[in-house]
């Protein structure tokens, strides 16, 4: 494992100023500090504090106070798991909200003054600042449902299998008899786009159906109605597949508003299995997963990592919840 006098020799300063610079001390220049904080992450290091005081241990939630609805129900569960597993063996939790005003303060002197053994970061969005702040942490941290592509020895990720689940809907939908299968996407509406298009390619390849890029809308939210309408009456579906249940539930809303039946001329799915998936007419079928399930891989990767483990990305499966939005 790597020491502070490992960073003082990398370095060519003292064992004191390694050891001020990564606990906070003020009589270091903030240039001296970064500079060691960089090349501690670099090297691998973890404060040996941390990991030594295992008996007690206090972690952090961070959360996104500004996102929205649907993702602080997704993010909820998430909380739970996380926070029962802490408890269950005797750790304590603080949940902290990532205001406007404090995503440009480095997540180390978030957890420092927190007095935190390592944290969860459970935002929508991660921008640049917040991004850079990764980038310079020597505390353990883990990034629920989003990913940076980093390595970093202290940073893990978890999450789902999207691409898995994404093939998932598609086979599903073939194997009930579908062809014309299209794909929806919100812009800006789903981190995970990308990941969830390359399954949707990959199920209809091995499904010896041709991909067709034109079967693929990406449309923004306030156009959703008339592009929709529009690229149906065009493509003439029997089932389309969306980038998350927000989507799915404004598809169906369209879809009965403009005389279709469902699910006996289009059959849709969603992703994620929210909570509004189950209180629409008719019940949306979906992409399940265990969320506080999520939340506990996030504590048990969060302490591979206070064990000098390096856990880069843990992902967990999902499955099709059939309701009645689907044709079977």
């Amino acid at each position: 494992m790597v020491t502070i006098k490992d960073i003082s020799n990398k370095l060519g300063i003292s064992i004191s100023s390694v050891s001020k610079a990564l606990n906070g001390a003020t009589d270091i220049s903030q240039k001296t500090r970064e500079k060691v904080i960089e090349v501690a992450n670099e090297m691998g290091y973890i404060k040996k504090s941390v990991i030594n005081n295992k008996s007690n241990l206090k972690f952090g939630i961070i959360i996104d106070q500004e996102c929205n609805e649907y993702d602080k129900n997704l993010n909820y569960d998430i909380i739970q798991g996380f926070n029962n597993k802490c408890i269950s063996e005797g750790n304590e939790v603080l949940l902290i909200s990532l205001k406007d005003n404090l995503k440009k303060i480095c997540l180390d002197t978030i957890i420092k003054n927190h007095n935190l053994s390592g944290a969860i970061l459970l935002v929508n969005n991660i921008s640049d600042s917040l991004r850079k702040s990764i980038l310079k942490m020597s505390y353990p941290l883990v990034i629920v449902n989003n990913y940076l592509s980093i390595d970093k020895q202290n940073v893990g990720y978890v999450g789902i299998d999207m691409v898995e689940g994404m093939r998932k809907v598609v086979n599903y939908f073939v194997d009930n008899g579908h062809r014309e299968i299209l794909f929806i996407n919100v812009k800006n509406n789903d981190l995970f786009y990308q990941d969830k298009l390359v399954g949707y390619i990959a199920a209809l390849t091995s499904s010896k159906i041709n991909y067709d890029p034109t079967n693929v809308l990406n449309v923004l939210d306030k156009n959703l109605e008339e592009e929709v309408l529009n690229f149906i009456k065009e493509k003439s579906p029997t089932a389309i597949c969306c980038d998350n249940d927000l989507t799915a539930y404004k598809i169906l809303n369209i879809l009965n508003k403009n005389g279709y039946k469902i699910p006996e001329e289009i059959s849709v799915i969603g992703f994620d299995n929210n909570f509004i998936s189950n209180v629409f007419s008719p019940k949306l079928s979906s992409v399940t997963y265990d969320k506080k399930e999520l939340g506990v891989k996030a504590y048990i990767a969060l302490n591979n990592i206070l064990n000098g483990n390096s856990i880069s990305r843990m992902q967990i499966k999902s499955e099709i919840l059939e309701r009645e939005s689907t044709k079977v």
